[in-house]
């Protein structure tokens, strides 16, 4: 596909979770599940995309990852192999509940970036002590704070400050709250000045999320939109160039979203996208330093 505008293609490998996150649209995917009709993506669709995705222009990056865990996919390490002996940027987010020393070698090896997002302190040393067996390069944490101010710091560096000693990066991010009409951010202290004038959001302009079952969503966040007459197999090529996909687009480009309940009422298109907008970053070294300097300030 020439000139292509996608950029970053997820796949929900499987439709299912093991767990319930409150900082995930877990209610809404939990009452959407019957409707899927695959709860985990086919083998055959994965070669299908490989094969799509080979005749881009620019090859984009994968995410092994939506709205389900991939790891629960009976075929997860064989379709984490396609794309690596295929030279694909991978990326995964995972909560890594069921996951061994030898899975993430395995994704230290074969995936570009994994990304272990952490949910409660069980969870969080039992990856801390598995991490510390062996020097990766290609793995986070990712830590979900319901708000970003002084007390959630402080009470997160009192609580897991021993994992401090890890050589992996620690991302923080805030809670969204999802709830049947808006998709908010928990702490809107940090954006109020943003949150005054709405933005078009970017994500759907070079991002396209593939579900288990084939459908397609343009949202980066959630699945409660998705286009409704074409689907993956249909091929990239007619996806993009659908008269529903342009109009999507057009729609966003002009703020004209009252048909788009989903994304009128989302508060996630900061700064033309939230991945482009990360409330904090800290590496081993900056994260030291940044609360030993909020912690002699409070001498």
């Amino acid at each position: 596909m020439r000139n292509n505008r996608i950029e970053t293609i997820a796949l929900e490998l499987a439709s299912s979770c093991n767990l319930s996150c409150s900082y995930c649209d877990n209610q809404y995917r939990q009452s959407k599940k019957s409707e899927r009709a695959l709860e985990f993506m086919p083998v055959d669709m994965i070669d299908f995309i490989i094969s799509e995705t080979m005749e881009f222009e620019v090859k984009p990056s994968i995410t092994l990852s939506y709205e389900g865990e991939s790891t629960l996919h009976p075929n997860f390490e064989l379709i984490l192999e396609k794309f690596h002996s295929n030279n694909f940027n991978t990326w995964l987010s995972t909560n890594a509940v069921n996951t061994s020393l030898s899975l993430l070698k395995l994704l230290e090896k074969k995936c570009s970036h994994t990304c272990i997002s952490v949910h409660n302190y069980s969870s969080f040393e039992k990856i801390s002590l598995l991490l510390k067996k062996s020097d990766f390069k290609n793995i986070s944490l990712s830590w979900i704070l319901d708000s970003f101010d002084s007390h959630s710091i402080n009470r997160w560096y009192r609580e897991f400050g021993s994992a401090l000693d890890l050589s992996v990066p620690i991302y923080f991010w805030l809670k969204a709250r999802y709830s049947s009409q808006k998709i908010e951010i928990m702490d809107k202290k940090p954006f109020e000045v943003h949150l005054k004038s709405r933005k078009p959001c970017m994500a759907p302009f070079n991002y396209l999320a593939i579900l288990s079952d084939g459908k397609i969503s343009p949202c980066c966040i959630t699945s409660r939109y998705t286009l409704k007459g074409v689907d993956i197999y249909d091929g990239f090529e007619n996806v993009v160039n659908s008269d529903e996909y342009l109009y999507y687009l057009n729609q966003h480009k002009e703020l004209k979203l009252e048909e788009y309940g989903t994304c009128l009422n989302c508060e996630f298109w900061l700064e033309g996208w939230l991945g482009d907008q990360e409330v904090t970053l800290f590496d081993r070294q900056c994260l030291m330093q940044g609360l030993s300097i909020f912690i002699d300030n409070k001498k």
